[in-house]
């Protein structure tokens, strides 16, 4: 990238934000700069209800890799459990060698009954997932963009991030932003978000 970017004609990045870093990092001159935006796949839910859990939950799409960093979800639910606030995480996504360490947290913090891995799902299935689902949660360590929030904003239900994200997009109230390491602001993001369901917001902009 050091060599080939700053010689490059033309560069087509998902965001503003990823522009910027690849200004700093590897000198891009912003003329040479074209975005295109982020356009999220957005299917209609299946009509698999059956697959929906009947507790309030929140749901991290991802894949089991360390820095997705789904141990602060946990260190969150444990959090909310102590103080009585009842919610389930759900996890969909393929095991890329983590799956061991979040099941194994999980157990230790006693949390096995409010951990529901459904592994790799269905996009339409994903979908009624994600919007029967209290908030969609991203804590990964890396950004600054996602698919999945914005996916999630378009099926009317919040997101919450970590501070790794950043969107060209103000999607207000509909995505908030938690500190990537504090499971304390991840638990009172969560609990703030139960039982509130955002509204669709009139378009997704992605120029």
């Amino acid at each position: 990238f050091s060599e080939t970017v700053p010689r490059s004609i033309q560069v087509v990045t998902d965001s503003n934000a990823t522009g910027d870093k690849l200004e700093k990092f590897y000198g891009l001159s912003k003329e040479r700069l074209t975005v295109l935006g982020l356009l999220p796949r957005v299917l209609p839910p299946s009509t698999n209800t059956h697959l929906v859990p009947q507790v309030p939950y929140v749901i991290y799409p991802a894949m089991k890799w360390a820095h997705k960093n789904h141990l602060v979800l946990l260190r969150a639910l444990k959090l909310l459990e102590t103080r009585g606030v009842n919610v389930s995480l759900v996890l969909t996504g393929s095991d890329k060698g983590f799956g061991t360490k979040i099941s194994d947290t999980a157990r230790h913090l006693g949390l096995e009954s409010k951990v529901l891995d459904f592994g790799f799902v269905d996009q339409r299935d994903l979908a009624l997932l994600i919007t029967n689902a209290q908030a969609l949660v991203m804590p990964s360590k890396l950004g600054p963009t996602s698919l999945p929030p914005l996916q999630s904003v378009a099926l009317g239900t919040r997101a919450i991030v970590s501070d790794a994200h950043k969107f060209d997009e103000d999607f207000g109230e509909m995505i908030q932003v938690c500190s990537k390491d504090s499971a304390e602001e991840w638990a009172q993001a969560i609990e703030s978000a139960l039982g509130k369901k955002g509204d669709l917001p009139q378009e997704l902009n992605v120029d």
